[in-house]
């Protein structure tokens, strides 16, 4: 006789129906706990990972921050030479037309005019992405 049966010998018919539901939801609440228990896994490790890339972040925003100071700070200090060397400039023209003679016979490094047109492209490139960066730095 197999084991159904000799349950059934003991039990009336509406106990082992209670006992039947009563073991399904068992089995329901055993299914839903296995799922959290590798949720908990899998929200731990995306947990993890946020953490670790808004540290990352914060590391790359302050790196951005220096760089971009930096880059700043030269841009503003080689603008002033620029107009330096360009008054310096309008003065020899001036004198050497005084004088009759061409400005680049007089020695000056005409290689200057590439330097700084070359200068003038990177401050201006470093002016078009500064809002850029302050949006980026200032998110936090």
């Amino acid at each position: 006789m197999s084991n159904y049966k000799r349950v059934l010998k003991h039990l009336n018919k509406e106990e082992l129906a209670a006992q039947k539901v009563e073991l399904g939801v068992v089995q329901d609440f055993n299914k839903v706990a296995s799922r959290l228990t590798s949720g908990n896994k899998s929200l731990n490790s995306a947990a993890q990972k946020f953490v670790d890339d808004l540290s990352n972040f914060g590391k790359l925003r302050n790196k951005l921050d220096q760089s971009f100071g930096r880059a700043e700070t030269f841009a503003n200090q080689i603008e002033d030479d620029v107009k330096l060397i360009q008054k310096i400039a309008d003065e020899i023209a001036q004198k050497s037309k005084e004088l009759g003679v061409q400005p680049k016979d007089l020695g000056i490094d005409v290689n200057v005019v590439n330097i700084i047109d070359d200068i003038e492209d990177t401050i201006a490139t470093i002016r078009r992405n500064s809002n850029d960066a302050k949006k980026i730095i200032n998110v936090i």
